[in-house]
């Protein structure tokens, strides 16, 4: 079966080479569909953080499939987007990848066999979520869909033993972090003044900081270490608190 990494983006240079070479031996492909304006439902005057030709540059080190798009207001018609690309080149397996997810080796050869193995369309997958440092981590019940078997129906979850997609949205910098709850698709469920109290004024020990639910995230302290071989070179690794 084929298999082609799908990211979407708008911004996303602060993580996007960490991801992409944490897939990259386990795909055939990599496509990125990219949109200037904001796709995930909201618009601003703001300038966004990040330039195309940085992204272009961190993805075409990776020999990423580049498509530029006018843009949409609504995520799911970027990803619908992609998600043609990706089947237009043969893809059998669509891995969706956002800029700032990395996986661990095992866990995606492991996920990978369990979707090629199971008969569904959609494929959930358990995360953890870091905050403000990749000290510092948050666990919650969701799992987003990450895998698409575009020839099939149904809905299936890979099992959590595999472990969980490390998730680094909220371990950025603040100007990004700003920039993205501007155009977040869940602005209107934004908890008043988050953004100041509970992320800019966050120290080691306050809990409940989910952007839009009450006590949903309560950080924890995380060994770094684990995360050695994946990110030992970012310069966020050794922070204590991203600024």
């Amino acid at each position: 079966m084929k298999v082609v990494a799908l990211y979407c983006l708008h911004y996303g240079s602060e993580w996007l080479f960490w991801s992409m070479r944490s897939i990259k031996d386990f795909v055939d492909d990599i496509v990125v569909v990219y949109s200037p304006v904001p796709s995930h439902g909201h618009g601003t005057e703001a300038r966004v953080p990040d330039d195309r030709d940085t992204l272009v540059h961190l993805a075409g080190r990776f020999d990423a499939k580049w498509t530029d798009i006018l843009g949409s207001r609504w995520e799911g018609e970027h990803r619908d987007e992609g998600a043609s690309i990706c089947e237009s080149i043969g893809a059998d397996i669509v891995l969706v990848v956002d800029h700032d997810e990395i996986w661990e080796p095992e866990h995606l050869q492991q996920s990978l066999e369990f979707v090629k193995e199971t008969d569904a369309r959609d494929f959930r997958i358990p995360f953890q979520h870091y905050y403000r440092s990749v000290g510092w981590v948050c666990h919650d019940l969701a799992q987003p869909v990450r895998f698409h078997r575009l020839a099939d129906k149904g809905l299936a979850y890979v099992p959590g033993k595999f472990g969980k997609v490390h998730h680094y949205g909220y371990a950025q910098s603040s100007t990004l972090v700003d920039y993205k709850w501007k155009i977040h698709g869940h602005l209107g469920e934004l908890r008043p003044n988050w953004y100041q109290e509970k992320f800019l004024d966050w120290t080691p020990g306050m809990l409940d900081v989910h952007p839009t639910n009450l006590n949903f995230w309560n950080p924890e302290p995380f060994d770094r270490t684990q995360l050695v071989d994946l990110i030992s070179d970012h310069p966020y690794y050794s922070m204590d608190i991203i600024p």
